[in-house]
Parts: structure tokens; C-alpha cells; sequence
């Protein structure tokens, strides 16, 4: 590696490092704190980022690896069970934001109907990454906001993969004696996509099962990534998107046992490869755009902020939102998203667009992204608090028949599916409980699913691993503060160090059943079983009592046997 590549990335890295934090404090988000430090190490301010748009095109792979990740994300229970939200909101959104501004492409900017389409898609989509962070840090994720524009931007998110396949046909329409081309094109996707799911099926999924024998987390991570950048690859040999395969090998991948495992080895890498997409996007930005025409450009953020907010508008009177709801909704989704620069990239590539206009979609972009957190303030400080007297109200005086906004699910997660984790899950499942399932061994996985039981390959000590599989939303499991502890102890040194760090409940695993067998004992004895029994019920009560109590002078010996001999009359 030569000193000037070993200086671009230290420029880089640098950059985000001092740019991110500052933007995260400022309430800015991560996203934009590297699109500032983009412009800011760009040349039109400290001019150290080198050649960005090669930069920018390696980077690129963290689209890939972002695609694989939603691919990954979606269950088809979750799907199914969102399909109304998701369709309704998204799809209209899609196709109404997609049909008004590429109308006014067409009509005021003299650009071909092709031109106009790619535009009007590419800028429909809104900012994944910006507003669900958002959301996440002012707690709307699990409000009537966050689950609506979470449905929208899964619809655009999954929107991406036919734009990408429908832009080569337009390539193909613009020519002439071109049916050939797109019967052949179209027929390579299709024979891609046969052989990503067949070799899904039938070979890289038990190689995986067979790598779980290992134990070795880096190569699970080098599998991981092996398998992202091979069918990346192989969809780039013959002229597809390479985020259409990467995306279809995490859908192929959503209802794997290895999923949340996959997860956690992938997600470093692409937040940093993101990372570094971002800053070569803010750096590669062309402001000479700006300045020669800033009236023009400002006016061409403003127009695409408000026709989206008014369709957004007339999606909330369509769904029949309350006035507060239609206000968030039509302030956090207006600007243009991420995915608009790697769309633009593309279309660049295949000569749908030229210089001048992929330049002016990145700034557009960019600068609608940079506005979104003053709409979010605006609406977050002024205008919710504005309609939350009134909301209140509404609350209090509403029907008992009135429709409920959807509640977030309270899984349970059982880390470790072993002979013990099998009885707990087994009864929670009897009672209709949802359960998540982690464990370490492929055997016992596969059996398990025989028996009905859907358990995910995962070291249930590793936080990252137990966020991927939903501990920030489950309402049970260790390790999270926010959530119950519930945990077995092996024995009874085990329950006091638990008891000592305050562990909500625990059970000692042998604990009731060795009553069980003393109240049998006394039955054999001539006791009544009655008897027997509540006697194993007081001493459990009198056990249970004193045992935090004991616990606290475990490492005291003199006082602790004392109390013991005390307790044990």
C-alpha cells in the first residue's frame, strides 16, 4: 500500500471521527456528521480528499452490504403481518412521489420520459438512515410515527431492488432492435436469482451448519463476508446490480437459524464501509453547482421537500391520520435518501443521466438530507407540543370501540435451548407465548426445529448478538437493564452471587425437583401426602426467604455458618 493510500485513509477516518460526534451532539445524526466531514476535507474547503470519486466507487460495497442487511431483516411473518401499512403507505408514497416529480422533470426541465423516470424513482426514496436513527433518538420507534414511516421506508427500501432491474430496460428502450438485449437480460436475472436460492438451499446453508461445529467466530465473520462479496460478484459478471444479489442472498437468509449470527459478523464492516461512502459523497459533492446557480438549486431542494411533504399529506387524509400524526408524517420523509446517490451512480454508469444532472441530484440530495433535522426539531419542540394538550384530550374522550395503533411485540428470549431452556420453552409455547431462541449447538438446532421450534445459532453472552436477535424490544432476558431478569442458577453459590447483583428471579435448577423427591420420601415414610407436600412448600418458602440474607455474608465464613446452623432449626 502506498504512503498517499495510507494518508487518504488516515484523512478519512480522521475526519469521521472528529465530524460524527460533533454531529451527534448537535442532534444532527451520524449520517450527516459524514456528509460534513465529506465537504469539510473536500475540496472546496480543506482539499485533502484526494481522488473521492474513486473513493466513493469502492466505497460502494457498503450499499451492498447495507441491501444484504434489510434483505436479512425481512421475516416473512413480519412482511405478512405489516402488508397492509407497508403496501398502502409505502407503495402510494412510492408512486405518487415517483409521478410528481418526474412530471415536473418532464415538463419544466426538457428532459426525455426516460430521464424523467429515473429521476422521479430515485428521488421518491426518503433517508433510511437518518430518520430511524432519528426516531430512535428522540423515542418515536415504537409510536404511531415511528411504525408508519417505518412501513414507508421498508417499501422504498425493498423498492430499490426493481429500480435496479428496471434502468437497464430503459437503457434498452431508448435504442432501437433492443428486445433481444432485454429478453437476454431478463433472463439472466431470472437463472442469477435460480442459483443464488438453489446453492442457498443446498449448499453455502450447510456449510454453515457444518462451520457452527467450530466454534470460531472469525469464520463465521469470513464466511459471512465471503458470501456477500461472491454473489456480489458473480451478479456483476454479468452485468446485474450487485445489490440485487446481495439483497436476495439476505432474504434468502431472513428465516435462517444462522440469521441473527450473520447479523453481528456483517454489521461492523458495513457501518464502516457506509461510513467512508458518506464522507466521499460529501466530498465529492460539486459546489461550483451551487454557487453558479444558488438560487436555482436551493429552489429545486425546496420543490422536492414540499411536492413530497404533499404527498405525504394526502396519504395521512387518504389513511385518515390525526392532525398531529399527519404533521410528523409529512416532516420526517420529505427529503431525498441515501439510496438516491447509489441510484444516481448507476443510472450515470448506463448513460440515463448525464454529468451536469448527477451532479445536481447529489447536491439536491445532500442538502434535503442536511434540512431534515430542522423539520424533525421543528415538529419534535414546536408543533407536537402544540397538539399534545389536545391529544391528551382526545385520549381521554375516546370511544372504547375506537381502533388501536398496533403494539410493539414483547418476545422472550431464552439464551440457551438446552434440557432446562426445552421445559421453560415448551410451557411459554403452550401458553402462546412468542419466544426467541439462542443456542450454540447445530445439533440440537436442527432438532429442535424438527420439533416445531424455530432456535437461532448465537453465543447468547455477546451483546451485539442478543440486540440483533431484538433484546432492545424483548420484555424478558439478561444481560439488558431495562428487562427482567429471569435466570436459572446451577447452584446454590451460583443464586447468591445472582442474589448479589440483584438479579430480579432465579430458580436453582435442581431446587424443585429435589422437593418433589424429599416429599416422596416422606409419603414412603407414612406421612400423609398432603402433609408432605405443603412441608415442601414451607421449607421452600423459608428457604427462599433467608437465602438473600445468606447471601449477602457468603464471603464473611464465621458469620455466615452461624447464621446457617441458626436458619437450619
Amino acid at each position: 500500500m502506498s504512503q498517499y493510500s495510507i494518508q487518504l485513509i488516515l484523512v478519512y477516518l480522521s475526519a469521521a471521527l472528529i465530524a460524527v460526534p460533533l454531529a451527534k451532539r448537535l442532534g444532527l445524526g451520524s449520517v450527516l456528521g459524514y456528509l460534513i466531514a465529506g465537504i469539510i476535507i473536500g475540496p472546496y474547503c480543506l482539499d485533502f480528499a484526494g481522488e473521492a470519486h474513486s473513493i466513493l466507487h469502492a466505497a460502494e460495497f457498503g450499499v451492498v452490504m447495507m441491501l444484504f442487511m434489510i434483505g436479512i431483516e425481512l421475516e416473512p411473518h413480519m412482511l405478512w403481518s405489516m402488508r397492509a401499512s407497508i403496501l398502502g403507505l409505502g407503495g402510494i408514497q412510492v408512486i405518487g412521489s415517483a409521478l410528481a416529480i418526474g412530471l415536473l422533470a418532464f415538463l419544466f426541465f426538457a428532459l426525455s420520459w426516460q430521464q424523467a423516470i429515473v429521476i422521479g424513482l430515485m428521488l421518491s426514496l426518503s433517508s433510511t438512515a437518518i430518520i430511524l436513527q432519528s426516531l430512535r433518538e428522540n423515542g418515536l420507534t415504537r409510536t404511531p410515527i415511528g411504525y408508519n414511516a417505518f412501513s414507508v421506508l421498508l417499501f422504498q427500501d425493498i423498492a430499490v431492488i426493481p429500480m435496479l432491474a428496471f434502468f437497464p430496460l430503459l437503457v434498452a428502450q431508448q435504442k432501437s432492435g433492443e428486445v433481444e438485449n432485454i429478453t437476454s437480460s431478463a433472463l439472466a436475472i431470472v437463472a442469477i436469482i435460480l442459483s443464488i436460492i438453489l446453492s442457498g438451499m443446498y449448499l453455502v446453508k450447510p456449510f454453515f451448519r457444518w462451520l457452527a461445529h467450530t466454534r470460531l467466530r472469525e469464520l463465521f465473520t469470513t464466511a459471512s463476508l465471503v458470501l456477500v462479496v461472491g454473489v456480489s460478484y458473480l451478479m456483476d459478471l454479468v452485468g446485474i446490480s450487485p445489490a440485487l444479489g446481495a439483497f436476495l442472498a439476505g432474504v434468502l437468509f431472513a428465516e435462517s437459524e444462522f440469521r441473527h449470527e450473520i447479523e453481528t459478523a456483517i454489521e461492523p464492516f458495513k457501518s464502516l464501509i457506509m461510513g467512508v461512502f458518506f464522507v466521499a459523497v460529501g466530498a465529492a459533492m460539486q459546489f461550483s453547482v451551487v454557487l453558479e446557480n444558488p438560487f436555482w438549486v436551493i429552489s429545486s431542494v425546496l420543490i422536492l421537500v414540499l411536492v413530497k411533504a404533499g404527498v405525504l399529506g394526502l396519504i395521512a387524509s387518504l389513511f385518515k391520520f390525526p392532525l398531529p400524526l399527519s404533521w410528523s408524517f409529512m416532516l420526517t420523509l420529505p427529503q431525498g435518501g441515501e439510496f438516491a446517490f447509489v441510484l444516481a451512480t448507476y443510472a450515470l454508469s448506463l448513460g440515463l443521466l448525464t454529468q451536469v444532472n448527477f451532479e445536481l441530484i447529489n447536491i439536491i440530495v445532500a442538502l434535503s438530507m442536511l434540512i431534515t433535522p430542522l423539520l424533525l426539531t421543528l415538529d419534535v419542540r414546536i408543533i407536537q407540543p402544540h397538539f399534545r394538550e389536545r391529544v391528551e384530550t382526545e385520549k381521554k374522550d375516546a370511544p372504547s370501540d375506537a381502533p388501536l395503533q398496533e403494539s410493539p411485540s414483547n418476545p422472550v428470549i431464552i439464551a440457551g435451548f438446552g434440557r432446562f431452556g426445552q421445559v421453560v420453552g415448551r410451557f411459554l409455547k403452550y401458553n402462546g407465548i412468542d419466544l426467541t431462541l439462542l443456542d450454540l449447538d447445530p445439533n440440537l438446532i436442527q432438532v429442535s426445529e424438527k420439533a416445531g421450534f424455530k432456535v437461532y445459532y448465537g453465543d447468547a453472552t455477546r451483546r451485539d448478538l442478543l440486540h440483533a436477535a431484538g433484546a432492545d424490544a424483548a420484555s424478558v432476558l439478561k444481560h439488558f437493564p431495562h428487562l427482567h431478569i429471569i435466570v436459572r442458577a446451577v447452584d446454590r453459590l451460583h443464586a447468591y452471587e445472582l442474589s448479589n447483583r440483584e438479579v430480579a428471579y432465579f430458580s436453582i435448577e435442581t431446587f424443585g425437583s429435589a422437593l418433589d423427591l424429599g416429599a416422596e420420601v416422606m409419603v414412603n415414610l407414612g406421612y400423609h401426602r398432603y402433609h408432605a407436600t405443603k412441608n415442601a412448600q414451607l421449607f421452600e418458602h423459608h428457604d427462599k426467604k433467608h437465602l438473600k440474607e445468606m447471601a449477602k455474608l457468603w464471603h464473611d465464613e464465621k458469620a455466615y455458618f452461624m447464621l446457617h446452623r441458626e436458619k437450619s432449626r
